[in-house]
């Protein structure tokens, strides 16, 4: 049986991230993290969220992105 995996985007800026949130049909998540802009797609397991530009930025994100994960 094929299993589905999920796919996280780690995006630094909102111009960037606008034509996969449109693509994918993501919305914006603010059920548990409402100061991240985290959009999902639960159906098809997609999860994006713009960090700021920085290593250090992107390390928060990934962060907040794998605490989403691991709230449900």
């Amino acid at each position: 049986m094929l299993q589905v995996k999920k796919i996280n985007f780690v995006v630094a800026l909102k111009s960037e991230a606008k034509p996969l949130i449109d693509y994918f049909g993501l919305t914006l998540n603010t059920s548990k993290n409402p100061s991240s802009d985290i959009y999902s797609n639960l159906e098809k397991k997609i999860h994006l969220i713009i960090s700021g530009i920085g290593v250090n930025n992107a390390k928060k994100a990934i962060t907040n992105l794998n605490n989403l994960e691991h709230d449900k």
